[in-house]
């Protein structure tokens, strides 16, 4: 069936929030005109079916979602592409945490583009796909999206995609906890991005190779390559998820100002529902790390509510689980720690199961937290007056 996210997506939806099923809708009836369009043996979609949908598209208020809507409708009746109006309107259901339904909008952009001919739009869509397979929890789904995508930048010459796509599969090695993998990748796309003088993959890897550095305990050297990395980052959702990282990373050598400034700042100012989830979650662990109970609490009602896509609601509910056993509430941990778990084994997230693993053995995830560390290197000060300089300015 075609669209099944979408059918799926809007039996789901609350009877309190038709809105939400106005939104869906709309999407939907817009998206099956565009299969009539391009399936021309069917039959072309009339100047009836058409007005009907964009009265639905109209009856929506004023957000992205109806403006990118609206996009896709003015090409219909002109014949104009459409495949980049598509990838924008899945860019726009990425932003609202529709992750299942914005993988069917890629989809059909992917299908337009090879019918339209405009084919430099693929390795973004499959790039897209595989983002979204992953925060859905499928990183195997991902890496062949990113594998299909790799061979279409080399097939038509987009170094720069084909280098980004690496970065991705890097990410998607990590969840898996393929770290020396995902080393290699990273390594050999920065050399080749400085040599090509390739500023936008060569900040994405700089991003990635920082957290995997973090994660292996090289903290400064972590910071560091985050600083560089924010020197060149001007896409306004990447550096949301840059400062979110390199709060983690400040996080766990006792940066705490520098620490809570970044995930405010991203949680407060992110556009996208993965950043903005994953700096809120990011603030109630420091809040756990630093005692601040009533903080802590105050952080977990807040995210609690919301529906997390799996990789996110392990990740949360592992912290939780953390910060429990650290508070002294046993019980709450142990039943936090198996949902984490839980979700882990469903949807293969490695190295979350194997910390849940650590935890179920008796071995604490990480180390104590950190003293509050008074004096840094230059280098690493140097990143602290960046991101001040840019969570005070914005």
């Amino acid at each position: 069936m075609r669209h099944r996210p979408f059918f799926e997506r809007l039996a789901a939806v609350d009877p309190e929030t038709p809105w939400e099923w106005e939104a869906l809708s709309a999407g939907l009836v817009t998206l099956r005109l565009v299969d009539r369009r391009l399936d021309r043996p069917v039959a072309e979609p009339t100047a009836i079916e058409i007005a009907a949908v964009r009265s639905s598209v109209r009856r929506l208020p004023d957000t992205p979602a109806r403006r990118a809507l609206q996009a896709i409708l003015d090409t219909v009746p002109k014949d104009q592409p459409v495949a980049e109006k598509l990838a924008a309107y899945g860019a726009v259901l990425e932003d609202e945490g529709e992750f299942y339904v914005a993988s069917d909008v890629y989809s059909l952009a992917i299908e337009a583009a090879r019918t339209e001919g405009t084919l430099a739009i693929l390795p973004h869509c499959l790039d897209r796909i595989g983002f979204v397979a992953r925060q859905r929890g499928f990183v195997d789904d991902a890496l062949r999206a990113y594998e299909i995508g790799r061979v279409i930048s080399a097939e038509i010459g987009d170094i720069n995609g084909a280098l980004k796509i690496d970065v991705a599969a890097a990410n998607a090695f990590m969840w898996k906890g393929e770290m020396v993998l995902a080393r290699d990748v990273l390594e050999q796309t920065i050399a080749t991005a400085r040599r090509k003088s390739l500023s936008e993959p060569l900040a994405l890897a700089l991003h990635d190779l920082a957290t995997l550095s973090a994660r292996e305990g090289n903290y400064d050297g972590a910071l560091v390559l985050f600083g560089e990395a924010l020197a060149m980052q001007n896409d306004r959702g990447r550096l949301m998820r840059l400062l979110g990282d390199l709060g983690i990373c400040a996080m766990h050598v006792g940066l705490y100002e520098m620490a809570f400034d970044a995930f405010r700042f991203a949680f407060e100012h992110s556009p996208q529902f993965a950043t903005k989830w994953t700096a809120a979650i990011n603030l109630m662990e420091l809040h756990g790390l630093r005692g601040d109970w009533h903080e802590f609490d105050a952080q977990v009602a807040v995210i609690e509510p919301t529906a997390l896509p799996p990789a996110l609601s392990a990740s949360f509910h592992l912290h939780a689980a953390e910060a429990e056993q650290r508070r002294g509430n046993y019980a709450r941990a142990g039943a936090l720690f198996l949902i984490a778990g839980e979700i882990a084994d469903r949807h293969d997230l490695g190295e979350i199961r194997e910390q849940v693993q650590r935890a179920e053995g008796g071995r604490p995830i990480r180390n104590a937290p950190a003293p509050t560390r008074t004096t840094v290197p230059d280098d690493v000060a140097a990143v602290a007056l960046q991101v001040r300089a840019i969570t005070d300015s914005r």
